[in-house]
C-alpha cells in the first residue's frame, strides 16, 4: 500500500512542460501521420502484404472460383487484418491499396502513441511525461520490415493491458466486454499479444501479495508457460514441423538489440541509436536498482526483464515462423518506465534527459530513414520499369541478389518483384500465400511442379559468397562444388516459372545468367532485369556447371 501512496503523492507535484503532456501528444501523432503521408513507403515484407489483401479482394468479388488460390477469412483466423481490413474497404468505398496502406500504417502508429500515454497514466501515474519514449519504436524493425499485422497488434496491446489493470482493480462487465472485443481484433491481426498479456495479468495479480517468493516461483512458472506455448506445442500439433528451430548465438542476440530496434540505413541512423540505447540501459539501470520485491509497486522491472529473457529464450525461427524472438522488443521497451514508479522527485531531471533524447534521436532517425527510403525509392522505380513487361497470369522467379540494398539491417529490396504483383496477377514461389496462416493460400501444394522454390535468400548466398569461409576445414576445390550444387539448385526450381526477375546481380552472376539456354532478355533498367525462358527447351543444369564457375 505505501508503493501506492508514494505514486500519488509524487504524481503531479512537478509537473512536466506542457509539450509533453496533450498539446506534444497530438502534435506528434499529426507528424506522424504526415510523415507516413509523405515517406517513399518501402518496407521489406509490405508488398508481399499488398498482393495478398488485393488476391483476398478478387477472390471475394469473382463470380468462379479461382483455380490456384482460395480465401481462408474465418472468425478464429489471425494475420488477416491488413489484408481483410483492405477487402472490406475496396468493396465499400474503392480505396486504393497503396493509400490503404499509408492509412493503415499511420493509424496503428498514431495508437501506439495515444495507446502508450493511456497505458502509462494507468499503471505508472506521475509518470505519463514518459510517454514519449515510444517515439523511436514508431521506426522500429516493425514498421521497416513491414511487419503490418504484428504493427496493429502491438498497438492494439496497449490498451489491451490498460483495460486489464482496470479489470484487476476495478471489475466490471463494461470493462471485460471492451477487452474482449479489442483481444478478438488483437487476435485478427496477430497471436503474439497473449504472450504478453498473461504476464501482465500475473503482474497485477501477484502485485496484491508482499510475498516475493510466491511471485517469483508464480513469475518462472509463466516463462515456462510461454516457452511451452511458444515451441514445444507447436512441435506437439505437428509431426512434420515445416522448418526447425534456429537459436542465434548470444553474441547476434546482443548485436540483434541494435539492428532490431532500429532502422539502420546510414551512419546516421547509428549515431541516432546511439544516445537512446545509453537512455534505455540508464533506464534499465535505475530500475534494478530502485526493485523492491516487497513493494508490489516497484516490480515493475519484472515485466521488461521478462521480456528480455524471453528475447534471448526464445528461438528466431521455427515451424513456419520467423522473427519469433525479437517481436518480445518493443515490449522490452513498452515496459522499461514501469521500473521507474516509485522513484520519487530524484528523477525528475533524469526524466527529462529521457524525454529529449528519445525526441532527439526520434528526429534524426526518421531524417535518415526518409534518405534511405529514398534511395530504396530509385531502385524501385527501375523493378517497376522492367516489371511492367511481363505479362497477365505470368509465372515469376524472383532473383533477388541485395535484399538489404543501402540498408544495414533490413530488407526493402527483399519482395522487390511483389510491387507489380498488386496490379496484375503474378504467381511467385514467394508469395506470402505459400503460407496457411494467411487470409489467402495456394490450392496447390507447394511441392508439385507448379511452385518449386529455392530458398528465398539463395541468390543473396550465391551473391555473398558464403560458401568458403577462412576458418571452414575444406578446401577451395569442395567450396566450389558447394557453390555449384547451389546454382543447380536454383536453375532447377526456376525452370519452371516462363519468367526471372533479377536484380542487383554482380557481374560474375548476371553473365551466368545470360548463358541460360532458353533465357531471353526482356527488359533491364538499372540493376534489375527481366527475361523469358522457353520452358519447353531440355533443361539440365550440370551443363551450366563450366559457365557458373567463370
Amino acid at each position: 500500500m505505501s508503493g501506492h501512496l508514494e505514486s500519488k503523492s509524487n504524481s503531479d507535484t512537478s509537473p512536466p512542460a506542457s509539450l509533453f503532456r496533450r498539446r506534444g501528444l497530438w502534435l506528434a501523432a499529426t507528424m506522424v501521420a504526415v510523415y507516413v503521408a509523405l515517406v517513399p513507403l518501402h518496407t521489406q515484407d509490405g508488398a508481399n502484404h499488398r498482393q495478398v489483401a488485393v488476391l483476398l479482394e478478387r477472390l471475394i468479388s469473382a463470380d468462379v472460383q479461382d483455380p490456384v488460390y482460395q480465401s481462408n477469412l474465418g472468425l478464429l483466423r489471425t494475420n488477416v487484418l491488413f489484408s481483410g481490413g483492405y477487402a472490406l474497404a475496396a468493396a465499400k468505398i474503392g480505396i486504393p491499396i497503396h493509400l490503404y496502406e499509408r492509412l493503415f500504417v499511420s493509424g496503428f502508429l498514431i495508437l501506439l502513441l495515444v495507446g502508450y500515454r493511456r497505458f502509462l497514466a494507468e499503471w505508472t501515474p506521475g509518470r505519463t511525461d514518459l510517454w514519449v519514449w515510444i517515439l523511436p519504436i514508431t521506426m522500429h524493425a516493425l514498421f521497416v520490415t513491414g511487419m503490418y499485422n504484428f504493427l496493429a497488434a502491438t498497438a492494439l496491446t496497449l490498451p489491451l493491458l490498460t483495460y486489464l489493470k482496470r479489470l484487476a482493480e476495478r471489475p466490471s462487465a463494461k470493462t471485460l466486454a471492451a477487452m474482449s472485443a479489442l483481444a478478438w481484433l488483437a487476435f485478427l491481426a496477430h497471436p503474439f499479444p497473449f504472450f504478453v498479456l498473461p504476464a501482465a495479468w500475473l503482474w497485477l495479480v501477484t502485485g496484491r501479495t508482499e510475498r516475493p517468493g510466491a511471485f517469483m516461483w508464480s513469475g518462472g512458472g509463466v516463462l515456462v508457460g510461454l516457452l511451452f506455448l511458444g515451441f514445444v506445442l507447436p512441435m506437439v500439433a505437428s509431426a512434420v514441423p515445416q522448418n526447425p528451430y534456429v537459436f542465434k548465438p548470444p553474441l547476434e542476440l546482443l548485436a540483434g538489440l541494435v539492428y532490431y530496434n532500429f532502422p539502420l540505413f546510414s551512419s546516421w541512423a547509428v549515431v541516432a541509436a546511439v544516445p537512446v540505447l545509453v537512455c534505455a540501459i540508464a533506464m534499465a539501470w535505475m530500475s534494478l536498482q530502485n526493485a523492491d520485491l516487497r513493494n508490489p509497486y516497484r516490480r515493475g522491472m519484472l515485466l521488461w526483464l521478462g521480456m528480455l529473457l524471453a528475447y534471448f529464450l526464445f528461438p528466431s525461427e521455427g515451424h513456419g515462423g520467423a522473427h519469433l524472438n525479437e517481436r518480445f522488443l518493443p515490449f522490452v521497451w513498452i515496459f522499461l518506465p514501469l521500473g521507474l514508479a516509485g522513484v520519487g522527485e530524484g528523477s525528475v531531471s533524469s526524466r527529462r534527459w529521457i524525454r529529449g533524447t528519445a525526441v532527439a534521436s526520434t528526429i534524426l532517425m526518421a531524417a535518415a530513414l526518409w534518405a534511405g527510403l529514398g534511395r530504396v525509392d530509385r531502385e524501385v522505380r527501375d523493378a517497376a520499369a522492367v516489371l511492367a513487361e511481363l505479362p497477365d497470369e505470368a509465372r515469376l522467379y524472383p532473383l533477388e541478389f541485395d535484399p538489404g540494398g543501402n540498408s544495414l539491417a533490413q530488407g526493402p529490396l527483399l519482395h522487390l518483384w511483389a510491387n507489380h504483383a498488386t496490379d496484375r496477377t503474378v504467381h511467385s514461389p514467394f508469395s506470402f500465400t505459400f503460407m496457411d496462416l494467411m487470409s489467402v493460400s495456394r490450392r496447390l501444394p507447394s511441392s508439385d511442379t507448379y511452385f518449386p522454390a529455392a530458398p528465398e535468400n539463395h541468390a543473396q548466398v550465391l551473391a555473398e559468397g558464403r560458401f568458403c569461409r577462412p576458418r571452414d576445414p575444406v578446401s577451395t576445390s569442395s567450396c566450389s562444388l558447394q557453390e555449384q550444387d547451389a546454382w543447380d539448385e536454383l536453375l532447377s526450381a526456376a525452370h519452371y516459372y516462363d519468367h526471372w526477375f533479377v536484380h542487383g546481380a554482380p557481374q560474375r552472376w548476371r553473365q551466368a545468367i545470360s548463358e541460360v539456354p532458353g533465357l531471353t532478355l526482356v527488359a533491364e533498367v538499372g540493376r534489375a532485369s527481366v527475361w523469358r525462358y522457353d520452358r519447353s527447351r531440355e533443361f539440365s543444369p550440370k551443363l551450366l556447371r563450366r559457365r557458373s564457375a567463370r
